[in-house]
C-alpha cells in the first residue's frame, strides 16, 4: 500500500465555450484534488495587475467547492469581492464589477481531472496549479460545507463525516478548510476576505487570511497568519475577529472545532477531508535570513509538501502592506506556487500577482512585485526535507504540510503479535 501524491502546472482553455472541457494527466488515479489560481497570471514570473484568485477541492464522488477573490489594480478606490460555490472547483471574477468571467467543475478519473468551463471567458490562458492525492493508503476522501453555529464563544461544533472518513487518528488523516466569511453560495459580495487553513491533530493546525475593504480610497488591505487555528474570518476594515475555529481533533465520527471566537453569522465553511496514509501539519516553519540549504524536521519521510503563507515574521494579523503564497511540491523537479499583493495606503490601488513552476515558495514585496525570499526543494527524507532557499533576507513565517506512505504492520505468526 502506497500514498501517492503529484503535482503540476496546467494552462486554462481559452476554446469550446461554455461547455468546454480540458483534461490535466495525473500519474495515478486521483482521490482527492486541489488546484488553484489568479486568472490575469499566464506566464510564470511576477507583476502589477488585477487579482482575481481562486482556489477549489474535488474528491472522487466529483463533489466540488471553491472561493474567488477580485482586487482591482491601479483603480482609484479599491474594487474588492469575493464568493464561493459548491457546483465548481475554480471561479474567477471580471476585474471590476461583480460578475464571474470563468468557472470550472471537475470530474476525476482513470489517470486524470477533468475540468469543464461551464463558464468561458474564451481570452484568458490562465495558469493553473494543482495538486492531486491518490493510492491504495487513502480509504476515504469527502468534500463539503460546514454552516458555521451562531451560538455565543465558546462553542464546540461536532461535525460528522461519511463513514469512510470516520475514525481517523492524529497524523493519519487531514482536513483543508477555505472561507471568505460569506452565509450564502453562488453571490458575489463586497469586501473581499480569502482564507485557507490545514490541520491534522489539536496541536498541528495553521491558517493564512487575507482581506481587502471595498471602496476605501486609498488601499485599506489586512493579513494575519495563526498558528492555532484552523478557521478564521476577520473584518477588512477593522481586523477584528468575526470567527475562530480550533480543531479540537478526530473522533469516532468525525471532528469537532472549538470556535472560541464566534458570530452570529451562519458562515459557509468549505472543507476537504482526506484519511489514510500520514499527514503532518507544521505552522512553525520560518525561512533562513540567509541564502542556502535548511533542513526542517518531519514525523517520517515524506512524499509531498505544501506551503502556506502571507508576509508575516509574527503570528497575528495587521493592517500592512500583505500577500497571500500557496505552493506546492511532489519532488525536486516538480514545484508550483502561485502569489498574490496589495499595498497598504496606496493611491491609485497597487496590486500584483505572481507564478513559478520552480518554487515551492515565495514571499513577493508588495510595492514592487520583486522577490522577498524564495524556495526550492532539495530533497525529501527519512525525518525532514530540505528546501534551497535564495533571496533570503527575512525570517518570513509559513505553514508546512506533509504527506507520506502509512505505517507497514506485519504480523509475527509466532508470537501473535502485530509488528512494524
Amino acid at each position: 500500500m502506497a500514498l501517492e501524491c503529484e503535482t503540476g502546472t496546467a494552462t486554462k482553455i481559452t476554446t469550446g465555450g461554455n461547455g468546454g472541457t480540458q483534461d490535466i494527466t495525473v500519474g495515478h488515479d486521483p482521490k482527492a484534488f486541489i488546484i488553484w489560481g489568479t486568472k490575469n497570471r499566464t506566464s510564470q514570473g511576477l507583476g502589477a495587475g488585477t487579482n482575481c484568485a481562486s482556489i477549489g477541492f474535488c474528491d472522487d464522488a466529483d463533489n466540488n467547492v471553491s472561493i474567488a477573490m477580485q482586487n482591482e489594480d491601479n483603480s482609484g478606490n479599491v474594487e474588492a469581492r469575493k464568493e464561493g460555490r459548491t457546483d465548481a472547483v475554480l471561479i474567477f471574477l471580471t476585474d471590476s464589477t461583480a460578475a464571474e468571467t470563468a468557472r470550472a467543475s471537475m470530474t476525476l478519473g482513470t489517470l486524470k481531472a477533468t475540468l469543464t468551463w461551464d463558464l468561458q471567458d474564451g481570452s484568458i490562458a490562465t495558469l493553473l496549479h494543482w495538486i492531486s492525492y491518490g493510492g491504495a493508503d487513502i480509504t476515504g476522501v469527502q468534500v463539503f460545507t460546514i454552516t458555521k453555529v451562531t451560538d455565543a464563544a465558546p462553542v464546540v461544533q461536532s461535525i460528522t463525516l461519511d463513514a469512510d472518513c470516520q475514525g481517523a487518528s492524529d497524523e493519519q488523516a487531514v482536513l483543508f478548510a477555505i472561507n471568505i466569511g460569506a452565509a450564502g453560495s453562488a453571490s458575489i459580495s463586497n469586501n473581499f476576505t480569502f482564507n485557507m487553513g490545514m490541520a491534522t491533530s489539536s496541536d498541528k493546525e495553521g491558517v493564512a487570511t487575507a482581506s481587502g475593504d471595498d471602496n476605501s480610497s486609498t488601499g485599506e488591505y489586512r493579513q494575519g497568519f495563526f498558528g492555532g487555528h484552523v478557521m478564521e474570518k476577520r473584518g477588512p476594515t477593522s481586523g477584528t475577529a468575526n470567527y475562530t475555529g480550533e480543531f479540537n481533533g478526530w473522533d469516532s465520527l468525525g471532528f469537532d472545532i472549538n470556535w472560541s471566537v464566534n458570530d452570529a453569522t451562519a458562515g459557509l465553511i468549505y472543507c476537504l477531508v482526506i484519511k489514510g496514509g500520514k499527514w503532518e501539519v507544521d505552522s512553525g516553519r520560518t525561512m533562513p535570513t540567509s541564502n542556502g540549504d535548511k533542513v526542517y524536521s518531519t514525523s517520517f519521510q515524506p512524499k509531498g509538501l505544501m506551503t502556506l503563507a502571507v508576509r508575516r515574521t509574527t503570528t497575528g494579523q495587521a493592517r500592512e502592506d500583505s500577500t497571500f503564497n500557496l505552493g506546492a511540491a511532489s519532488s525536486t523537479t516538480t514545484e508550483t506556487w502561485m502569489g498574490f499583493t496589495a499595498e497598504d495606503v496606496s493611491d491609485p490601488m497597487n496590486v500584483g500577482h505572481g507564478s513559478s513552476n520552480v518554487n515551492v515558495i515565495e514571499i513577493m514585496n508588495a510595492v514592487d512585485q520583486s522577490i522577498d525570499g524564495r524556495g526550492i526543494v532539495d530533497s525529501f527524507n527519512a525525518t525532514d526535507f530540505t528546501l534551497e532557499h535564495f533571496d533570503a533576507g527575512t525570517a518570513w513565517l509559513f505553514a508546512s504540510l506533509v504527506c507520506g506512505d502509512a505505517d507497514v504492520v506485519a504480523f509475527n505468526n509466532n508470537q501473535g503479535q502485530i509488528i512494524g
